[in-house]
């Protein structure tokens, strides 16, 4: 089944629960690499340990680091903080995206829109997936401030980039994933 092309409920919660899945078993791996780092960096473990084999051949992590070494500290930084960011958008983009428009194909739009995560949700997908700033329209002004879990969006965030603790993510994920178990046909 690809994950597009969910013909029912179930499909839907199905597609929408493997993207949680894969990108946990992303997050679990990075946090495993980053402390099998950890532990090489102290001389606990040697980082030629760590090999993969790849179609086109081995590559170590040793290898892996060094060449990220060669592109400077603030670039391997970086290269971190975007593998997070582009798991974090994907994740929460397309569960949105796929129980939005499985929600209009199904005359379900307005369920979708009436729950108190929807409009929060929707600001933060438009901002990651764009340029990962705030930035909001007239429709959007009218809605603000709003909060979920703690967290308030509210105009004055305008242009500013968007920041946010990965478990309010995490949780939106899960609120829609139950609004597709429970609440929609």
């Amino acid at each position: 089944m690809a994950i597009g092309n969910n013909k029912n409920r179930t499909e839907l919660t199905s597609s929408l629960k493997s993207l949680l899945y894969a990108a946990i078993w992303d997050i679990f791996g990075q946090v495993c690499l980053h402390e099998f780092i950890k532990s090489a960096h102290k001389g606990e473990s040697d980082l030629n340990n760590l090999i993969t084999i790849l179609p086109e051949g081995n590559l170590s992590l040793n290898d892996f680091i060094q060449n990220l070494n060669k592109i400077s500290d603030k670039a391997a930084v970086e290269t971190k903080r975007n593998a997070n960011r582009a798991l974090t958008r994907n994740l929460l983009k397309e569960v949105f995206r796929l129980t939005q428009s499985y929600c209009s194909e199904t005359n379900q739009l307005k369920t979708m829109e009436a729950k108190d995560w929807y409009q929060f949700t929707r600001l933060v997908v438009n901002s990651i997936s764009h340029d990962f700033l705030w930035r909001f329209n007239k429709k959007d002004i009218a809605y603000l401030p709003i909060t979920y879990k703690g967290f308030t969006i509210e105009y004055k965030l305008n242009g500013l980039d968007i920041s946010m603790k990965l478990q309010i993510l995490i949780e939106i994920v899960y609120e829609i994933i139950e609004f597709t178990e429970k609440e929609i046909k």
